[in-house]
């Protein structure tokens, strides 16, 4: 059973699905939560210039400082946020994006002193490959399991959307092992292949750490787990966001909104 016909509303947290092409203002949603997690706590520190052109902003809707680059509004975001007692979500807490319609930021670096990543461009192409990074969960969701359902939601939408591609991402040498993604992967071993390509490289010299680049394919391509998959395909290409909620908390009138149902799960378009 898929990660998204399994999914609960724990918490009262909702899954937000959306692609910023169409839906811009999720990446000032997105960037916050970056810029509290990456920046504030875990003091993240980038060069002035970078292949990803990461900056550091306000956003003038919200005087909000954010994390942007320029990948942020051509990706597809999973954001959670905490809702009221009158599911109406309020604050956003988690996030990460699925890296689709482009080279990928990985490839970005690639370079004499990246040769594993050369390597990399070399076997794939970068528009072969989709990459998830940008994983990002404040203090308030930590060790609720809310982690790991954005995770779980963000594999279901590449294997359903693009299951032919395979997915990168990397992690931090020193914590490979304990690393929530390689967990993830790990209980599922009938539904993955990873593999860990080449050598571990550095975005930027001044990094304190080596990544290890991650290969994750899927070991089938049949979408069975869906009740509908041209519907997916349907309600993404559709104005977004879409809020994944658990069908008894929906609550909302059908001539509201229009609703996609997916099990127990219901994929409400605004």
């Amino acid at each position: 059973m898929s990660a998204l016909n399994k999914l609960r509303n724990l918490n009262n947290v909702v899954y937000l699905i959306t692609n910023a092409t169409k839906t811009p203002h999720v990446v000032s949603v997105a960037g916050s939560i970056l810029y509290d997690v990456c920046v504030r706590e875990q003091k993240w520190k980038f060069g002035t210039t970078t292949p990803s052109e990461i900056r550091i902003e306000k956003c003038l809707k919200t005087d909000k400082t954010i994390l942007m680059d320029k990948f942020a509004s051509t990706s597809l975001w999973i954001v959670a946020c905490k809702l009221t007692h009158s599911n109406r979500w309020i604050e956003p807490h988690g996030c990460c994006r699925l890296i689709h319609s482009t080279e990928i930021e990985t490839l970005g670096y690639r370079s004499s002193r990246n040769q594993s990543l050369v390597d990399l461009g070399n076997e794939f192409g970068g528009k072969d490959l989709v990459e998830i990074n940008r994983f990002a969960l404040r203090k308030q969701l930590r060790n609720q399991g809310v982690g790991r359902e954005i995770l779980n939601i963000a594999l279901d939408i590449h294997r359903c959307l693009w299951p032919d591609r395979p997915l990168l991402y990397t992690t931090n040498v020193k914590v490979t092992k304990e690393h929530v993604m390689n967990k993830l992967v790990e209980t599922q071993p009938n539904r993955f292949s990873l593999q860990i390509f080449g050598d571990p490289f550095r975005y930027e010299e001044h990094d304190p750490h080596y990544c290890h680049t991650h290969i994750l394919r899927n070991k089938f391509t049949s979408n069975s787990e869906f009740l509908s998959d041209s519907q997916f395909r349907k309600a993404l290409n559709h104005s977004l966001p879409i809020t994944i909620v658990s069908y008894k908390d929906t609550g909302s009138s059908p001539n509201e909104k229009q609703n996609f149902i997916f099990g127990n799960v219901a994929w409400q378009m605004k």
